[in-house]
Formats: C-alpha cells, sequence, structure tokens
C-alpha cells in the first residue's frame, strides 16, 4: 500500500512517522524540506509538490484550519486535480463543518472516498500513537482505513456519515472549553475565599472536579509557565478557523489594530501598555478577560486590545485562562 501526508507540523510530524509503522511506503508533503530528514532516514520519500500525492491509495491530511485544508484540497493546483477514483482522503485537521462537508462532497464527484477524522490530544500523545480519532464517512472507508489509524491512535471511533468526525469534536472542545473558562472564575473565588490556590490545586486534579483543563492549566498557573499557551492555542484557533499567531504577532496584530482605528499615537498607547509586566482582569461585555504572559493595559486601552486579542485567536485571553491567581483574585472587576 503508498500512503501519502500532508502537513508536517506539531502533531503532523510525529503521526506520519508512525504511519511508517504500518509497513506501507510513505510520500511526505510539506511546504517546505526542513523535516524531511526524519523520514529519509527512515525510507519514507519528501516533497512540497502536491502532485507527489497523486500514487498515493490513501491521502492523510493534517493541516492548520480550514482555509488552508480548503485551499489544498480545492484551490488551483490542488490535491482533487491529481486524485482518481478509488483513492481515499483522510483530513485528521480540526476545520468547520461547512468546509469538510464541500470538501467530502467535490471528491465523491470525483469518485474519491472521504473521511473527516479529526484527533484529540496534545503533542506528547501524538509522539506515543495514543490519539483519539473520530470518523466521519461511509462505514466501508472507515473498516479499510482503520488498520492505518490503529499507529496513531488506541480509541479510534466511527462516529456517522461525512461530518459526524467534525461534529464530535467540536463538543469535545466545547466542553474543555467550558471547564477552562470555570478555572478562571472558581480558582479566584477560592483565594477570595481565604484557601491556598496550591492546596487547592491538588484536591481539584484528585478529585471529581478534575479535567484535562485543570490538569494542564492549574500546575503552570501556580508556578507562572505561561510560555506553552500555544498547545492550547493551536487547536482552538483551528477550531474557531482562525490562524495561529505565535504571541509576539498576536501583539503586534492587536497593536495595528488599534492603530488602524485611532492614528500613530493610539498605537504608541498600545504598544506600552503590553511592556507593563502585570496581569489585570476586566469584564468585557459579560465575559471575565485575563490578559496574561505579563501583559497589562489599562482603561479602555485593555478593552481595546482584549478585543484585538479575541479577534486574533489569542491564547492569552478568557478560555486559555487565567494568570496569576493569588494577584488576579485580589484586584477588583
Amino acid at each position: 500500500m503508498k500512503l501519502g501526508f500532508a502537513g508536517l507540523g506539531q502533531m503532523g510530524k510525529p503521526i506520519a512517522l508512525n504511519l511508517l509503522k504500518s509497513g506501507a511506503e510513505l510520500v511526505v508533503i510539506d511546504r517546505t524540506d526542513q523535516a524531511f530528514a526524519a523520514f529519509k532516514e527512515k525510507g519514507a520519500r519528501g516533497s512540497t509538490n502536491v502532485a507527489d500525492l497523486a500514487g498515493a491509495d490513501v491521502v492523510f491530511l493534517c493541516l492548520p484550519n480550514a482555509k488552508v485544508v480548503q485551499n489544498f484540497v480545492l484551490g488551483e493546483g490542488g490535491l482533487v486535480g491529481h486524485l482518481k477514483p478509488g483513492q481515499i482522503v483522510v483530513d485528521l485537521s480540526t476545520i468547520t463543518l461547512t468546509t469538510s462537508n464541500l470538501i467530502a462532497s467535490e471528491l465523491a464527484s470525483k469518485g474519491v472516498a472521504f473521511l473527516d477524522a479529526p484527533i484529540s490530544g496534545m503533542e506528547s500523545r501524538a509522539v506515543d500513537g495514543t490519539l483519539t480519532v473520530m470518523c466521519g464517512g461511509a462505514r466501508e472507508t472507515f473498516d479499510l482505513v482503520k488498520p492505518l489509524l490503529d499507529h496513531i491512535g488506541n480509541k479510534i471511533l466511527f462516529m456517522g456519515p461525512a461530518g459526524s468526525g467534525q461534529l464530535t469534536k467540536l463538543i469535545n472542545q466545547l466542553l474543555f472549553d467550558i471547564n477552562a473558562a470555570a478555572l478562571g472564575e472558581i480558582l479566584p473565588m477560592a483565594v477570595k475565599m481565604g484557601l491556598d490556590p496550591d492546596l487547592v490545586g491538588e484536591v481539584i486534579n484528585s478529585g471529581t472536579g478534575r479535567s484535562y483543563a485543570s490538569e494542564f492549566f492549574i500546575p503552570r498557573i501556580l508556578r507562572r509557565r505561561f510560555n506553552q499557551s500555544a498547545e492550547i492555542a493551536r487547536p482552538l484557533a483551528r477550531m474557531w478557523d482562525l490562524d495561529y499567531l505565535p504571541d509576539a504577532l498576536v501583539r503586534r496584530r492587536a497593536t495595528e489594530t488599534q492603530a488602524g482605528k485611532s492614528g500613530t499615537g493610539r498605537r504608541r498607547n498600545v504598544a506600552a501598555a503590553f511592556e507593563a509586566p502585570q496581569a489585570r482582569v476586566k469584564q468585557i461585555e459579560g465575559r471575565r478577560i485575563v490578559l496574561i504572559d505579563d501583559v497589562m493595559t489599562t482603561g479602555a486601552t485593555l478593552e481595546g486590545c482584549a478585543r484585538a486579542l479575541l479577534k486574533a485567536g489569542a491564547a492569552c485571553v478568557d478560555v486559555a485562562v487565567v494568570s496569576r491567581v493569588k494577584e488576579a483574585a485580589n484586584r477588583p472587576i
């Protein structure tokens, strides 16, 4: 069997490496050749040309968002023009239901089977091959692909017809977001009531209140480790169909957004505000907003930056969660 794989990012690269364990011939596609060495060592072929996926029996996609996936598959010179009837495309990306169904329909018109199969689990689980994969499409397509998916996950589930995988991922993300947002409310409340946040964290993560969000965030919050927000930002950005931006670019976008509205003077104020080494909490349209990573703004500037960051899909706002529990709890909203 011949496999193709497009997208060698944080999740895609370890997933593709695990697919090699199937013994199938593999060609990997990426925008640059930076990740190819690890595959060439194992006998796989790397290419930056989508046409090299034409000979694959099954093509896997693991791309950042709906826009990228749609362009890669259906855009000018895209994958669809290189496929033939009988091939299978498996999309491991987390994208919008509308885009997923559009791609499924277009491929079906070419006689190409499609499985939407978003994954759940962080990079460590991708490396270990223990991801959860939720699949939507034809049952016979799932049955053909499942032996391959068994190499990348330990929970492979058929959820129903096309789109069911993406719908299931949305439900999962909503629950995660709710848990993360709840931490932002409950932990400051606990501190205001006089409880020790370290001990509260231990109780939550060993008791019935624990969740993946609490296990991931609480230890990092208490140790002031905010440099791993990208692990959460990327899947959230994909879920909201936003481009993920590293912190520096998010800050630049927020600055430029404000500058465009109010001129260069406003831009300088916003840029200066980001340099203050504190965190602040404010209620904006009923949402509790917490800016982290040593970001602080004041007055109207806070609201402007928060809105810009939210629009940019920044990990340092709202659901991605609370910073400095002890300090934030003592600040009035």
